[in-house]
């Protein structure tokens, strides 16, 4: 009895104790673990911006590298991830996990046939881009070290490199046929020409250079304002001034004339995967476009509804050039707006418990629109 007692307790210490290749290595929850835990790795490392803004600062030095072999990389990394996923044994999986499992692999699959469509060609829309979130950047990176601030100066470093990867990725566009339409970089200039400055300290990206944190002494602020200055005049102003330059000779001269998906190279076939893509539907585009009249329809009436409900006389575009001209639906100064923005939130704020069981812990605030993009951005934003 005892010798049996002896040998059930070094079974016990065994598994208890057993190296990691002994137990649960090959399960499908390790496998689907090990799986997510390599894809988060690589999307730190190729998003050195994303990383920082997660709190991993091992690469916050770094920016992106968007050249068109590290788009195939990417992709082929993707194809990869998702072999894996699929080698994987749902059935032995949990609820939560299978449910993780799909997320996962629509994500991979949507991912993978948005780079096939070359989208990454057009790297920039009317009012985003590399070119107009890199200017406030800075608010979404920890600048409380010297280590930081030196950080940050290597990263305005290397923006002048950052902008012609992102000019050649669209010069290969323009040779592919894949530009934006003409129509929506009316303006453009607008976004970019601010950045351009003979003086550094009217750059946005100096903002951080004229607030230190009290512990960065007297002697680094001033040795690291002017490697700030020197960054921004010699790599930031520069990387900008050819991207105008690009984008004034080259790129819109060549921007198409069209606006549908289908003026694009094999762009029927894209836009169905758009469809899917942000609908999760698998309906086709004219099936989206009779769904849309339905519900043009529908709102219509609503809005029938609240025309005689309030009491208007007059007719529907009446009531909205009423809605557009009244003095009593606009404010007068900018801090007007965003005390009645504030309003408007406050009072939501109080109604999401009754709608939502489950609320953010994280707060939110309200800024305005920077000058450089606003004229290009909705008011709805």
């Amino acid at each position: 009895m005892k010798r049996k007692s002896l040998i059930l307790l070094v079974l016990v210490f065994s598994i208890l104790f057993a190296p990691d290749t002994m137990i649960g290595k090959n399960t499908a929850s390790s496998q689907l673990q090990n799986l997510f835990e390599d894809e988060w790795e690589f999307r730190l490392k190729e998003n050195p911006l994303f990383a920082t803004s997660y709190g991993d600062r091992r690469y916050n030095d770094q920016l992106s590298k968007v050249s068109v072999a590290d788009h195939e990389r990417r992709q082929a990394q993707a194809r990869t991830f998702l072999k894996r996923l699929q080698a994987i044994d749902r059935n032995g999986l949990t609820s939560e996990e299978q449910l993780n499992y799909d997320i996962f692999e629509r994500l991979k699959e949507i991912g993978i046939a948005e780079s096939e469509f070359r989208t990454y060609l057009m790297p920039i829309t009317n009012r985003s881009g590399f070119h107009t979130s890199f200017p406030e950047f800075h608010e979404r990176i920890p600048l409380k070290t010297v280590e930081d601030y030196e950080n940050y100066i290597a990263r305005l470093n290397a923006f002048k490199t950052y902008a012609e990867e992102h000019i050649q990725l669209m010069q290969k566009g323009i040779q592919e046929g894949y530009v934006l339409p003409r129509i929506v970089l009316k303006g453009v200039e607008g976004s970019i020409e601010p950045h351009i400055v003979e003086d550094a300290k009217e750059s946005l990206l100096f903002k951080p250079f004229e607030d230190f944190p009290e512990k960065i002494r007297k002697s680094n602020q001033k040795r690291l304002t002017q490697k700030g200055r020197e960054a921004i005049l010699h790599s930031v102003v520069p990387g900008y001034r050819a991207f105008l330059k690009f984008v004034t000779d080259e790129y819109l001269p060549s921007a198409r004339s069209e606006i549908a998906a289908s003026s694009l190279p094999n762009g029927r076939a894209f836009y169905e995967h758009r469809v899917r893509r942000f609908t999760t539907l698998d309906l086709s585009p004219q099936e989206i476009h009779d769904l849309g009249h339905v519900e043009v329809k529908r709102i219509r009436a609503e809005m029938e509804e609240i025309i005689q409900d309030v009491g208007f006389q007059g007719d529907f575009q009446e009531f909205i050039q009423f809605l557009r001209t009244d003095e009593r639906f606009y404010v007068e100064t900018p801090e007007a707006l965003m005390q009645e923005v504030a309003l408007v939130l406050k009072k939501m704020d109080g109604e999401l418990p009754r709608l939502f069981k489950t609320l953010p812990r994280m707060s939110y605030g309200i800024k305005p629109v920077p000058d450089y993009i606003a004229p290009k951005t909705t008011t709805a934003y």
